[in-house]
């Protein structure tokens, strides 16, 4: 039964995953939106799976995203849906394909999966293809330019020093900066995508297989 006290036709497991204790959303906080969101739709929640202060970058190390997919792929499941705040949680890995693969194993088990925050349904279609593949290319774009970003800053030996010239720099910069990193990493994700022939085929088939031009000109020069 849901929180209504009405029975449910979908019984769903909730996922969460967070990886240090800087990160915006605790497991909790995303367990109570995951939990809003369930209500809302007549979803009853029947098992939730943890990984506290794991990384996203591998499935090593994650007990609950590990015992998910067992339960999965055992049939000891007894859900038909999966619910995640959004698909940086279900993961970062290296390899984008490896996060759609392990989705692929839940639903090749009837299991689908849901980001609750994400604003698309992850229905199956192209549409929702295409966005998961972007926002999985520009999470692991992410993860690339923070690597490189470490490895250049051997002057900074501590957080603290770090934080210091942080806050000595004026807001509305920081503000700019951020503002241009997001859009350097949009531009890298799509271009790693446009060179994937299956994205593109995938484009062609819902009529989207232009971008507008001062997006397509920012991807040819970068």
């Amino acid at each position: 039964m849901d929180e209504n006290g009405e029975v449910s036709e979908i019984r769903a497991a909730l996922y969460v995953r967070k990886a240090t204790k800087h990160q915006q959303y605790s497991t909790d906080n995303q367990s109570d939106k995951i939990r809003d969101y369930a209500s809302k739709r007549g979803i009853e929640i029947v098992k939730t799976y943890t990984d506290e202060g794991k990384s996203g970058l591998s499935i090593f190390g994650r007990a609950g995203l590990q015992k998910l997919l067992s339960d999965v792929e055992s049939g000891r499941a007894d859900f038909n849906l999966i619910l995640v705040y959004d698909i940086s949680r279900w993961g970062r890995f290296q390899n984008a394909d490896e996060g759609a693969y392990y989705e692929y194993v839940c639903r090749r088990a009837g299991i689908q999966v849901t980001y609750c925050a994400e604003q698309f349904e992850n229905d199956g279609s192209s549409v929702s293809t295409i966005v998961k593949a972007m926002k999985r290319a520009m999470d692991d774009e992410y993860r690339r330019e923070l690597s490189v970003m470490i490895d250049k800053a051997p002057d900074m030996p501590s957080s603290s020093a770090y934080r210091t010239w942080l806050g000595s720099r004026p807001r509305a910069l920081l503000k700019a900066d951020h503002a241009q990193q997001q859009l350097l990493l949009v531009i890298q994700g799509l271009k790693r995508l446009f060179a994937d022939e299956n994205f593109v085929t995938l484009l062609r088939a819902e009529g989207l297989d232009t971008l507008p031009k001062y997006l397509a000109d920012r991807i040819e020069t970068a």
